[in-house]
């Protein structure tokens, strides 16, 4: 199963790689034109790629360290933060915010690829079950009492 957490994380530093090649070469204008998802310009998508990178990898910590996921009140600090900066800033800090989760996930050993498992936090369970709802860097892991509440 390590394979395909390998060929996951491979293809996260491919998109990352790629994307980062094209941010570079954005300059103002381009930041503050219309993405293709019509409400956010393309700064504001990077700002959100970015948000998410920082908290995917606070969470991915968490699940290393056994503290477990940051709070909802993390997460929108961290939100308030990206939304705060300008197009410019949005860009320049989705590059190093990316490159530290892909650059993370790099370099988890063998092992870690194939065991951890990942409390995504806002995916808990109504079972009785003890949040039996985890993420592993090779797909979701959950019992069928969680499966079920998720329908």
């Amino acid at each position: 199963m390590s394979d395909r957490a390998d060929q996951i994380i491979a293809a996260l530093r491919r998109g990352h790689d790629h994307l980062a090649s094209r941010v570079r070469r954005l300059d103002t204008a381009d930041l503050t034109k219309t993405s293709g998802a019509a409400a956010w310009d393309v700064s504001q998508v990077l700002g959100h790629l970015g948000s998410g990178a920082e908290i995917a990898l606070a969470v991915l910590e968490g699940a290393l360290d056994g503290s477990g996921p940051k709070d909802g009140d993390f997460n929108k600090s961290v939100w308030a933060r990206w939304d705060s900066i300008s197009p410019g800033e949005r860009a320049e800090g989705f590059l190093p915010a990316n490159e530290a989760l892909v650059t993370r996930y790099e370099s988890l050993g063998a092992r870690t690829r194939e065991d951890l498992r990942i409390d995504l936090g806002f995916l808990r369970c109504t079972s009785t079950a003890r949040n039996t709802c985890s993420l592993s860097i090779t797909g979701p892991r959950c019992s069928t009492p969680c499966v079920s509440t998720w329908a």
